[in-house]
C-alpha cells in the first residue's frame, strides 16, 4: 500500500510530527544512503584484514554485497519515491501537509513538494540501479 518504511519512521516520535520534512523528503534518503555506503565500506575494510586462511562465507558475502550494493541503494530510493508520490496525492489519495516547515504553504505547494521529492528519489533510484 506504499505505506510504512523509512519515511514513516517519524511515527515513532508521535503522530504530531508525522510527515515531517526531514523524514518525508530526499534528506532522509541521503542519510540512509550514507549509512548504507558507510556500512559497506566498513565491511570491505574488515574483509581486507581477515586472515588469508578463512571460511568461504567471507568471500561469498563480500562479493555479493559489492555486486548488489547499487540495487540495494536504488531499491531504498525507489521505496521512498513511491511513498512520497502516494503522499502527494498523485494516486488519488488524500493529502496531509508536511510538518516542520517554518512557513505557511498552500495544500498545492505541499503536494508539489511531496511530488518533487518523490520524483527526485525516483531519479536517484534509477541512477543507483544502473551502477
Amino acid at each position: 500500500d506504499l505505506e510504512g518504511g523509512i519515511p514513516d519512521s517519524d511515527l515513532n516520535l508521535g503522530i504530531g510530527v508525522h510527515r515531517h520534512v526531514l523524514s518525508h523528503s530526499i534528506i532522509m534518503g541521503f542519510v540512509v544512503e550514507f549509512l548504507m555506503r558507510s556500512g559497506i565500506e566498513i565491511l570491505n575494510k574488515t574483509y581486507k584484514n581477515i586472515p588469508t586462511e578463512h571460511h568461504s562465507f567471507w568471500d561469498n558475502s563480500n562479493d555479493y554485497i559489492n555486486k548488489h550494493k547499487g540495487v540495494a541503494i536504488g531499491a531504498m530510493w525507489a521505496g521512498i519515491s513511491a511513498h512520497l508520490l502516494k503522499d502527494s496525492g498523485a494516486f488519488g489519495h488524500g493529502v496531509k501537509p508536511y510538518t516542520g516547515i517554518p512557513l505557511e504553504m498552500s495544500m498545492e505547494a505541499h503536494q508539489g513538494l511531496f511530488a518533487a521529492n518523490g520524483t527526485a528519489s525516483a531519479i536517484f533510484a534509477y541512477k543507483d540501479i544502473q551502477k
